[in-house]
This record gives C-alpha cells, structure tokens and sequence, in this order.
C-alpha cells in the first residue's frame, strides 16, 4: 500500500504533463498502480476508487471480531490448513 502522498504525488506530476516514465521512478510505484490512481482521480476526483473507504482495506479484518474469533477457532482446531503457507516461507 502506497501512502496517499505518493498517491497525490503522482496525480500532481501527471497533472504538470510529466512521464509516466518520470513518474514512476520518482515515486517508486507501478505503472498500473500510477495509472489508477490517475484514472480514479479523473473520474471522481480522488486517488481511491471509493474515496468513501480509502484504503481502510487494509486494517478492516483487525475491527471485525467475529471474523477473528472465527480465524483463531479455525488455526487452533485444524493447524494443517495453514500449513502449506508456512512451507512456502521456510
């Protein structure tokens, strides 16, 4: 997750007719993620396809206890289920 000054640092450097090129390695993003930011901002004036919820995506599970208590019933009942995730890392 890009915080919202990379984001509006794209959208400004788009604005003064700068590359995409340029832009992308000044701020360090993709060109996807640059261009849809771009294109987001276009349509509805903000970075975020819903400016209503942000990026608020990313901590959404942290609020939600059912879902955590439901995760944590889960791994301790069958800790099999992540185990294929866990060979991955090591």
């Amino acid at each position: 997750m890009f915080p919202l000054a990379v984001r509006r640092q794209v959208i400004r450097n788009r604005q003064r007719g700068l590359s995409w090129d340029s832009i992308i390695e000044h701020c360090g993003c993709s060109r996807a993620a640059a261009m849809g930011w771009w294109n987001n901002f276009v349509r509805g004036g903000s970075p975020w396809s819903d400016p209503a919820l942000e990026n608020r995506h990313v901590d959404a599970a942290r609020f939600q206890a059912p879902f955590l208590r439901a995760f944590e019933s889960l791994v301790l009942s069958h800790p099999e289920v992540l185990l294929r995730e866990m060979k991955s890392i090591s």
